[in-house]
């Protein structure tokens, strides 16, 4: 008896509505080996449920079913649709900068970006007159595609498709590559629609369900970079930490430092640490570098942005000036002159890239640019020009952070009457001289406290 005629059958037995979806493929001719067993010469004997039975008749048949509460009627189907919500943002991002600094007899030199993920460093001299170091990288973030990679690699594995093929069809379907059958993805409405059998659906809806839980949270950043003036001794991160630890326990907050390991040889360039609920990381860091010497500058900014998504930013000032003046005596005419000013942009730019762990870490790239510009006037004949002095700092670094905890950097900005040799902003080592300016940037970092739902640490 053939698979119709036995749907009939129920029909006729039960006075249930049986049918089977029109996409699906005409079963076997006969109920199968399994449902062999069950068939008598005149009917069916079957001691059981009536859900039993079309339990038994679907796996006989490699289908599924369920009963439609709508329409009364039990449907067998081999594949269903089911479309699914992303919360993640459309489009893509590139994030590609780079440090670099090059330089002739050790004259010239620059510096500028960060990098999102950095590849290949080179150095090279020749009889010391030469030399060049650069780090460059490039980044591609695309949430809903990474996504619908993911979705495309389960309807493959269920099609019998795997490895290189499986891969190239997955990252192609969709961007001018080969479609995968049964995926379409709709950035526009942030939806992606798959037809497959139960099972595969039912993993992609955890994997969605798991990929909205831990991506769709905010996480906040704030900067704020201090400049202080110390005189004589140079202060070393034992000094910083030990002046933090002190400014909390005036105010009667508890200060937990991090573990972030110090080398054995110099002090470290970075410490972490956390404050007991309900201290401001400001009025603490401040009164802090206030005890080590006079702070000068502060800037400061902020970015929210959703788990895994860049944030670039900006906080600078165009400034201009003088750069040359000409007088030019015209015969006939009489003097004319020519001033040419220029035009330079300072200040802060710089890029986040944070992404919440599943142990609730914050895993964070980024990426600081900072300059000032200080102008000195000299007379060249009866003209006046401005000479531009430009410091740069340029930092690329990577760090992992408790939900809520401090990062500290800090390093020489600038440095009068010092004899030895250590600068740099990641650089605090040695004694300088007289007179210098330290820069200590502070970041806090803060993610939703919200554990990404998902069964069996991620697997699906």
């Amino acid at each position: 008896q053939n698979f119709d005629g036995v749907i009939a059958d129920i029909t006729r037995a039960t006075g249930l509505a049986v049918r089977r979806t029109a996409r699906q493929q005409q079963p076997s001719g006969t109920l199968g080996q399994n449902a062999a067993n069950a068939q008598a010469a005149t009917g069916y004997n079957w001691s059981g449920t009536l859900s039993g039975f079309l339990d038994l008749l679907a796996r006989s048949n490699e289908l599924y079913w369920r009963f439609d509460a709508k329409s009364h009627e039990v449907v067998f189907f081999r594949e269903e649709t089911r479309t699914f919500s992303v919360y993640l943002p459309t489009g893509e991002d590139q994030v590609s900068a780079s440090i670099s600094l090059a330089g002739a007899g050790g004259g010239t030199g620059g510096a500028s970006g960060g990098s999102a993920s950095a590849t290949g460093a080179g150095a090279g001299a020749s009889g010391g007159t030469s030399g060049n170091v650069s780090v460059s990288g490039n980044m591609t973030i695309n949430p809903f595609e990474s996504v619908l990679q993911g979705v495309r690699g389960f309807v493959l594995a269920e099609q019998g498709q795997s490895g290189t093929a499986a891969s190239a069809l997955a990252t192609g379907g969709g961007k001018g590559g080969t479609p995968v059958v049964g995926v379409v993805g709709n950035p526009g409405l942030g939806m992606v629609t798959v037809t497959a059998t139960p099972p595969t659906l039912e993993r992609i809806a955890n994997y969605i369900a798991y990929v909205n839980g831990r991506f769709a949270r905010n996480v906040f950043v704030g900067v704020k970079i201090y400049r202080m003036s110390v005189t004589d001794e140079a202060v070393n991160g034992v000094s910083i930490r030990a002046a933090l630890a002190n400014a909390a326990g005036t105010r009667k907050v508890d200060f937990l430092p991090g573990g972030m390991p110090t080398p054995n040889a110099g002090t470290a360039s970075q410490l972490t640490f956390k404050l007991s609920s309900g201290a401001s990381t400001a009025e603490v860091m401040l009164q802090a570098l206030r005890s080590l010497g006079d702070v000068t500058d502060i800037q400061s900014t902020s970015v929210v942005t959703a788990n895994g998504q860049a944030a670039p930013f900006q906080v600078a000032e165009d400034v201009s000036y003088v750069e040359s003046n000409k007088t030019t005596v015209v015969p006939n005419v009489g003097v004319s002159n020519e001033i040419l000013t220029t035009t330079r942009t300072v200040g802060l730019t710089g890029n986040f890239v944070p992404r919440i762990l599943d142990d609730n870490r914050i895993f964070l790239d980024y990426q600081l640019n900072i300059s000032s510009l200080t102008l000195s006037e000299f007379k060249s004949g009866n003209s006046t020009v401005q000479n531009a002095r430009i410091p740069r700092q340029a930092l690329k670094n990577t760090a992992y952070l408790d939900d809520g905890e401090t990062l500290v950097l800090f390093g020489y900005e600038q440095r009068r009457n010092v004899t030895d040799n250590a600068s740099g902003i990641l650089t605090l080592t040695q004694k300088g001289g007289n007179s210098r300016t330290l820069m200590v940037i502070v970041l806090d970092v803060y993610g939703d406290a919200k554990a990404a739902p998902m069964k069996e640490a991620g697997r699906v």
